[in-house]
């Protein structure tokens, strides 16, 4: 089974292509966004948003949300002139995530891109020339002017 969002999941759900006629990658992304949805909302701290293709957000969560840059939602405080203290501030007077698990997830990338590397990285995090690790993740578009996330790569100095 691929595919578990509908009515068809109790009767072993879509396992060649959705009554709906998605197919197992449109499946498995709309998954992500639901689970990211539902992560958003049971972390209790502030969050930005700088990516230009925000899902609209729940009442659960918009008073600790903000926007920057070219991202922008109805009803979600957005950063102007480079001024983060409103977003500081709301970070400050909520309470700490708290997240303790002994598992861990590796997520975001497809483990076959790292894992010839991967000696590499480890040595090169044990000799310091690696102190931190970013994840950057949005949806750019092909082409001029849906570059935001490879433009801000390439000037941002970490």
């Amino acid at each position: 089974m691929f595919c578990h969002q509908c009515e068809q999941t109790p009767m072993g759900g879509c396992t060649v292509a959705g009554v709906c006629g998605k197919d197992e990658t449109i499946a498995s992304l709309q998954d992500i966004i639901v689970f990211a949805l539902k992560g958003i909302a049971e972390f209790p701290g502030a969050i930005l948003a700088t990516t230009n293709c925000v899902m609209p957000i729940k009442g659960t969560y918009a008073d600790r949300m903000f926007s920057y840059d070219v991202a922008g939602l109805e009803n979600v405080r957005k950063i102007e002139n480079d001024d983060f203290t409103p977003l500081i501030e709301k970070a400050l007077e909520l309470p700490e995530a708290n997240i303790e698990s002994d598992e861990t997830l590796l997520t975001g990338f497809h483990h076959e891109t790292v894992i010839g590397i991967a000696p590499e990285i480890i040595q090169a995090v044990k000799d310091s020339k690696i102190q931190r690790f970013f994840v950057i993740a949005g949806c750019d578009a092909p082409g001029k002017g849906g570059e935001y996330y490879r433009l801000f790569v390439g000037v941002s100095a970490f």
